[in-house]
């Protein structure tokens, strides 16, 4: 089961620190309400997508990217 970081019960609104948010259901300060590698948002304890494909498609936007 996915959990969408934007509306997620366990995000603090109240604690926001460097854009990262305070996680309740894990105590610590989270990075998952921003985009990273061009994949949307998404749960900082949910094990990312690895196949082949998505990490062809993450390497692709980084040298795309690149500064």
């Amino acid at each position: 089961m996915s959990i969408d970081p934007l509306t997620c019960i366990f995000a603090s609104t109240t604690e926001n620190v460097d854009n990262h948010v305070y996680c309740v259901e894990h105590d610590c300060f989270v990075d998952c309400q921003r985009s990273h590698w061009g994949e949307p948002p998404r749960c900082a304890y949910e094990e990312p997508d690895n196949s082949p494909e998505a990490m062809a498609r993450r390497v692709a936007w980084m040298r795309e990217h690149k500064e």
